[in-house]
């Protein structure tokens, strides 16, 4: 019996020698990962999340390059989304990668790579278009052809009846886009009509003061001038929207009369001819002369274009990326104090199969290891909600806490992102947190998309819920 007890101390002695080299590495780790995102830092201003890993890389030389690696169901259907009928059907994760300076980024969320690609952007440094640019760049490029030709035809109507099938129908709907996309590059909010019930108008503006136009669109040819029954008629339709302007655009012109009569009303009339469009569509650069693309503000992926690439019911709000261990701040000692836990279990159970209990102090290494159990893992009393971020908290839960333990517990969630409080009572509570790192400014945090994973955003919002019925801000 004394034979198998030895072993047993001695197997258990190993295990605990090489799980104490795991977490020296796994922190020899944090520390570098740690000092390479503030290098990061130093050099281009800007703060890396926790799940964004930094290595230096040997290659420095030409302009910077990234790719993008959207996640996935294990087994999705034929549209990407997840196949109920599997089980253990989980979400995963690629690598997002970037190469810029002498820096190697990495990081499973590609939203959060391609903010980061645009805010290293716009502090001018080149970063070459990943392959979803590309093919966005590459579409916006053709349409651009074939704005530019019609443009250099000077036949704005021919281009409009290209479209489509080539009918009267397609071309005043193809008109109607161009013109929609022309008020949308002056800054206006547009809202085109449906076709089958416009009620008078092809659509409606909203310039950047605040004053509103309704616009008809009329795509005839050369010759074909608009009259003045349009303008009746558009007039008439206003005493219902009471818009601040009427506008008429045309790729044609106006008879005379319709001028004159426009002298003679109240109303605020606006009329743009084919030779005054062109000139604002030249000025908008809706038709680009010569290359393309010399602009990234053109092609730029929008958060509409990312969605495209995701699984269609795990949308990028929802999706929260992994955590590497090494980068959370408290996994290493929480994973510490589990080991030092389980090498206690695992001792009382070999001592109770033998019914033998040595003497603890004549073993002074085992009972330090044993003694730091209770010193290494966070204290769970600075937390007021500590499972905000692993379960959802029922409204029973939360309403039973009281008005400071409710606003505390609210911020906390955006705490443990690293977001900073100009509320003064806010700052002082977290600075007293162990756990606690401000990361960002409150105008950063806010900014940059949500790191709320789908635990936290729901809580977040019930608790939001709670605050407003008690009138707590």
């Amino acid at each position: 019996m004394g034979l198998m007890l030895s072993m047993g101390l001695v197997l258990l002695g190993i295990l605990a020698v090489l799980a104490l080299c795991m977490c020296v590495v796994w922190l020899a780790v944090g520390l570098y990962r740690g000092h390479m995102r503030k290098k990061f830092y130093e050099e281009y201003r800007i703060r890396l999340q926790p799940f964004v890993s930094v290595h230096e890389r040997r290659r420095r030389e030409g302009p910077g390059t990234f790719t993008l690696d959207f996640p996935e169901w294990t087994f999705p259907n034929g549209d990407g989304s997840r196949d109920k009928r599997r089980n253990n059907n989980w979400i995963q994760w690629g690598s997002c990668r970037l190469n810029v300076g002498r820096f190697s980024v990495t990081c499973a969320s590609p939203l959060h790579m391609l903010w980061l690609v645009e805010a290293l952007r716009d502090k001018g440094l080149p970063i070459d278009r990943c392959r979803e640019e590309q093919e966005h760049f590459n579409q916006a490029a053709r349409k651009a052809a074939e704005w530019e030709q019609a443009a250099r035809a000077k036949s704005i109507y021919e281009w409009c009846r290209s479209q489509g099938v080539g009918d009267k129908k397609s071309a005043g709907d193809a008109f109607e886009e161009l013109c929609a996309q022309l008020f949308r590059r002056m800054g206006c909010e547009v809202h085109v009509t449906p076709s089958s019930n416009d009620e008078g108008r092809d659509i409606d503006l909203t310039f950047p003061d605040g004053k509103t136009a309704i616009v008809e669109c009329k795509c005839y040819a050369d010759g074909n001038l608009v009259g003045r029954e349009t303008l009746q008629k558009l007039v008439g339709v206003n005493r219902k929207f009471k818009a601040d302007r009427i506008i008429i655009i045309t790729t044609s012109g106006f008879v005379g009369n319709v001028k004159q009569w426009i002298r003679e009303i109240e109303d605020d009339v606006k009329l743009i001819d084919g030779k005054a469009l062109a000139r604002l569509m030249e000025e908008m650069q809706l038709f680009p002369q010569g290359q393309y693309g010399n602009s990234l503000e053109g092609w730029k992926l929008s958060i509409d274009d990312i969605t495209g690439y995701y699984p269609p019911d795990y949308p990028p709000h929802r999706a929260s990326p992994p955590t590497p261990i090494w980068a959370s701040r408290n996994t290493f000692w929480i994973s510490f104090g589990t080991f030092i836990a389980s090498v206690g279990i695992g001792f009382a159970l070999v001592t109770a199969a033998f019914d033998f209990r040595p003497d603890l102090s004549s073993i002074p290494f085992l009972n330090e290891v044993l003694s730091l159990d209770s010193e290494v893992a966070a204290p769970v009393s600075e937390y007021i909600l500590p499972d905000s971020n692993s379960r959802y908290y029922s409204r029973e839960e939360l309403e039973a806490l009281s008005d400071w333990e409710l606003y505390v517990g609210h911020n906390e969630i955006f705490a443990r992102h690293g977001r900073g409080f100009q509320r003064g009572d806010l700052a002082e509570h977290f600075s007293q947190c162990s756990w606690y790192a401000q990361v960002y400014t409150p105008e950063e945090f806010d900014a940059m998309p949500s790191p709320l994973n789908e635990y936290e955003q729901a809580n977040s919002d019930l608790m939001h819920q709670i605050r407003n019925e008690r009138g707590i801000w």
